[in-house]
């Protein structure tokens, strides 16, 4: 499985195979999105998309997740968030909003946990770092 380091990096590596450019600052969301949904539907076996920009209403307010997956091996939902700049703490907040919702308002009894992945377009080694140890 290829590691990822950032939505820029993983559409560098797709454009290479589709022989298509897809890295430009005046590339829409949308095509970013095409791009990563090609990119996870080659992870291997599993894994289903659900939908892009899944709306998650909250009192009044909708909020929306960037893409939902369903991992049908896993039997648990894969939300991916992607950030233009770096990861701030904020957005890994933001990410469990959106697994809490999963888990009480989406999920059935018999699917695993969901699985949250922020994607941001520079790695910061230190955030990652400390990050890691708050979920390892």
């Amino acid at each position: 499985m290829r590691k990822f380091y950032g939505i820029f990096q993983i559409c560098e590596t797709v454009s290479r195979k589709f022989k298509k450019p897809v890295l430009s600052t005046k590339l829409s969301w949308s095509h970013y999105f095409e791009v990563l949904e090609a990119f996870l539907l080659e992870l291997g076996k599993g894994f289903a998309f659900v939908k892009r920009q899944y709306r998650i209403p909250v009192s009044n307010r909708n909020f929306s997740v960037d893409l939902v997956f369903y991992n049908i091996l896993l039997k648990c939902y894969v939300l991916i968030d992607l950030k233009r700049g770096e990861v701030e703490h904020s957005d890994i907040g933001q990410m469990n909003f959106y697994l809490n919702y999963f888990r009480k308002e989406i999920n059935t009894e018999t699917d695993n946990e969901p699985i949250g992945i922020v994607l941001g377009a520079y790695k910061d080694k230190i955030i990652c770092k400390q990050i890691s140890a708050l979920f390892a």
